[in-house]
């Protein structure tokens, strides 16, 4: 009689563990799959079969053999990430996205990119440099700020975007834009979660400013933009059950802005 309660005991405490178990095999199932698929886009250029095939599968949608996103190791090519869609002929789906990479569970993309503007350069106010010709803004509230101004520029979908930095009791928190010159005057002072109106016209999404440099060593020397190109695959609103998240930091290769840093935020469930 003992040794039967042992073995209903001992049996009693692994079918407890059971769920457990299955849970922690079907997370590790979960980071493995999205490890790999990351990996795979993240450094191939994927390919179709379209008259001998090539990689440039973003123009050959309807003959994808493997969907890549690389034009080099860690490096995104936005054409590519722009021929993903939910529907169209000229867009490469996410059934089909599902079906040629064998993947077990759905997923959702978001594509965010983060353009980095140096701004370490700068000056004493009402002193600017000759070189480049800087036009300084001709407010009171620009008159009202600290003395050192900081400015630099960054080229964003073919056009080169030119920011001051200005600082208010010790704290860069205001910055002016151009587009193409270095007149400032008559500018609206823009600060961190704005959406300049002046960069509306760069891309279809917009730009937001998400953050200024005020670390103690460089205050002032650079700022974060923020740009959401866009979203690809199941909505995530419909997961059910464990969701697990990754985030990889790629390089964003655009032929018509700097080689900035983007963020592909994965769900996968």
């Amino acid at each position: 009689m003992f040794f039967a309660l042992v073995v209903i005991g001992v049996l009693s405490l692994t079918i407890d563990e059971i769920p457990q178990f299955n849970s922690y095999a079907e997370t590790a199932e979960k980071n493995l799959e999205v490890k790999g698929v990351t990996d795979l886009l993240l450094t191939s250029p994927g390919r179709h079969s379209d008259s001998g095939g090539g990689t440039d599968w973003e123009n050959n949608v309807q003959d994808v053999v493997q969907p890549g996103f690389a034009s080099e190791a860690m490096k995104v090519d936005r054409e590519k990430i722009e021929a993903l869609d939910k529907v169209g002929t000229t867009s490469y789906n996410y059934t089909s996205f599902r079906q040629d990479l064998e993947l077990e569970h759905n997923y959702n993309f978001d594509f965010t990119w983060f353009p980095v503007v140096e701004t370490h350069k700068n000056f004493i106010r009402s002193n600017p440099p000759f070189d480049p010709g800087i036009e300084e803004p001709n407010t009171d509230f620009y008159n009202r700020s600290d003395n050192r101004v900081h400015y630099g520029e960054i080229q964003l979908n073919g056009e080169n975007v030119r920011v001051l930095v200005t600082a208010y009791d010790g704290t860069y928190d205001t910055i002016y834009i151009t587009i193409n010159d270095w007149d400032f005057q008559g500018k609206t002072p823009y600060g961190e979660g704005d959406d300049p109106a002046v960069l509306n016209s760069l891309n279809g999404d917009g730009f937001r400013i998400e953050s200024i440099q005020n670390r103690k060593d460089r205050p002032g020397s650079s700022l974060v933009l923020r740009s959401d190109i866009g979203e690809f695959g199941r909505n995530s609103r419909t997961a059910d059950g464990n969701v697990i998240k990754l985030n990889r930091y790629p390089l964003l290769d655009d032929v018509d802005s700097s080689t900035e840093l983007m963020r592909m935020e994965v769900l996968v469930w």
